[in-house]
C-alpha cells in the first residue's frame, strides 16, 4: 500500500508521528480552553483574596494609626496635666 503512494516504511512512521504529535498539541489546547470556559484553569479566588488582603492590610494600618493618634493625645494631656500641677 505504501509503494502506491510512493513512500516508505520510514517516511510513513514519521509522518505518523507528527501527526500524533499536532493531535495531542491540538487536544491540551482544546482541554485549556474546556478548562477556561468552565472555570477549572483559572484562580477565580484570586481578585476576590487580594481585594480581601487588601481591605485586611487597609484595617489593619487604620488600627495602627488610630492607636498611634490616641497614644500621642494621651501623651498630650498628661503633658498639659504635668505642666498645670507644676504651676
Amino acid at each position: 500500500m505504501l509503494e502506491q503512494y510512493g513512500i516508505t516504511e520510514q517516511e510513513y512512521d514519521d509522518y505518523v508521528g507528527h501527526y500524533k504529535n499536532v493531535m495531542e498539541e491540538f487536544e491540551k489546547k482544546k482541554r485549556m480552553i474546556q478548562n477556561c470556559h468552565r472555570g477549572d484553569g483559572l484562580d477565580q479566588d484570586y481578585e476576590l483574596m487580594a481585594y480581601s488582603n487588601t481591605k485586611i492590610d487597609y484595617e489593619y494600618i487604620i488600627n495602627l494609626i488610630q492607636i498611634l493618634l490616641h497614644q500621642q493625645k494621651r501623651r498630650r494631656y498628661n503633658t498639659r496635666r504635668e505642666t498645670e500641677e507644676d504651676r
